[in-house]
């Protein structure tokens, strides 16, 4: 007989309910836990976030408009062993969400969305972005959740780019590659159609460009590119 899967939920609350062993899960767990998971007092389930790490829980209550959880026992502590940064030109918004999605599984830490020439976007939900990233945080089994910036143009990003970051550019059809440092690195996508020749020209004044592919990828594909580069 199988095992019953566990679900796993992240408490996005900075208040320190853990430490007193009893907390309110986030309202948008109430309906899922309850109809697909079919939860009942008792059952096990495994709550975490970056500050107090991941906790095997029991459902201590279940009310229509929450459901609190009993702290039993700390499974691992959070400790932070990376600092990976995308920055991505935008592109459709469906591909946003994959980009998003699946960087996240490969542990990027910080999302930096911009606006370049050839960009035909200039907004994003960055509310339902949140909840994409805490989902794949959920499923992948990380403990911590990354941060998705507000939306500014690639030419102030490059010139304020942030500190302590090895920053690489992905640039389509350049001769030669330079090797990767993963160690506090981050990385910058163009958008469909590229960068344009001013921004190439900022992009190899501020960081290392590198070849992905002897083929042209598409920008959700180089971005998922260079998240793999972190495993």
């Amino acid at each position: 007989m199988m095992s019953k899967h566990i679900p796993r939920v992240y408490y996005d609350d900075s208040n320190p309910i853990i430490d007193s062993k009893y907390l309110v899960l986030p309202n948008r767990w109430n309906n899922h836990l309850i109809r697909v998971f079919r939860i009942r007092i008792n059952d096990e389930l495994i709550v975490y976030n970056e500050n107090y790490g991941e906790w095997l829980c029991n459902i201590y209550e279940i009310q229509k408009i929450k459901i609190i959880v009993k702290c039993n026992k700390l499974l691992r502590s959070y400790q932070s062993d990376t600092n990976a940064s995308l920055a991505f030109c935008l592109i459709k918004y469906d591909n946003v969400k994959l980009i998003i999605e699946k960087c996240t599984e490969l542990g990027i830490t910080s999302f930096y969305p911009l606006t370049s020439e050839y960009t035909q976007y200039n907004k994003l939900n960055i509310d339902k972005l949140n909840l994409i990233a805490i989902q794949a945080s959920e499923q992948s089994e990380r403990l911590d959740v990354p941060k998705i910036h507000s939306v500014r143009s690639i030419k102030d990003f490059i010139k304020n780019l942030p500190n302590n970051v090895t920053w690489y550019s992905a640039i389509e059809r350049i001769s030669n590659s330079s090797s990767i440092d993963t160690n506090n690195v981050g990385f910058i996508v163009g958008p469909e159609g590229g960068f344009s020749s001013e921004e190439k020209q900022l992009l190899r004044s501020k960081t290392i460009a590198i070849k992905l592919s002897n083929n042209v990828l598409r920008a959700e594909t180089a971005c998922i590119s260079c998240a793999s580069l972190l495993e």
